[in-house]
């Protein structure tokens, strides 16, 4: 149960969402987007973590004048001329749910979280009041970290829990799931990695 474990490690400070009056600014990261099938056939898919973008649409109908950053791009090796990023399936997302795209300032290709706030903070000033992170629960810790190397204090907004915040080992033993159980310790283990090897290069 080690990566059970991990996951409620990252997340567990996550649970409980931090109360905020209104809403100036939406940080969302990329990620979501399976840009190799949506390539393929033409239709928007998105992977596990498709609540971010979802939580984007719902908070940004409920606080009408806060301004969206969309930052994300490609992390791939193998590109070519004609390879998307996740910023055009992002754009794809917002279009099929009739979302208005032209409030979303859309940051593309970067690499990773940190190229994400670095171009971020090159670009934009984002004042840090009222301002909300969306990310994975799982990956929100190493996003949090690497937001305040560059300055920036940001309310966190996780989503895709993956883990509830709390190990029961009688729950874990009726559901035990070997695969399961090895997805959930490479997750934990990527995100370890990253942090430690953010915090060793910068």
């Amino acid at each position: 149960p080690i990566g059970k474990i991990g996951l409620i490690f990252l997340e567990g400070d996550y649970v409980n969402q931090k109360k905020f009056r209104n809403i100036s600014n939406i940080i969302v990261l990329g990620g979501v987007e399976e840009l190799s099938i949506t390539e393929k056939t033409n239709k928007t898919n998105l992977n596990s973590a498709s609540e971010r973008l979802i939580s984007v649409v719902k908070l940004s109908n409920r606080y009408l004048n806060a301004k969206i950053y969309y930052l994300g791009g490609s992390g791939s090796l193998v590109k070519n001329k004609k390879s998307i990023s996740e910023v055009n399936v992002a754009k794809n997302f917002f279009n099929d749910v009739d979302f208005d795209v032209s409030r979303i300032t859309f940051i593309g290709e970067t690499r990773n979280t940190i190229e994400n706030f670095q171009k971020l903070n090159e670009m934009y000033s984002i004042n840090n009041k009222e301002t909300i992170l969306i990310t994975s629960a799982s990956h929100m810790k190493r996003a949090m970290i690497i937001s305040q190397y560059f300055g920036y204090n940001f309310t966190p907004y996780a989503v895709d829990f993956k883990s509830g915040g709390e190990f029961n080992l009688i729950r874990f033993y009726q559901s035990f799931d070997v695969l399961s159980n090895l997805s959930s310790f490479k997750v934990f283990y990527m995100e370890i990695l990253g942090i430690l090897a953010f915090k060793l290069f910068y």
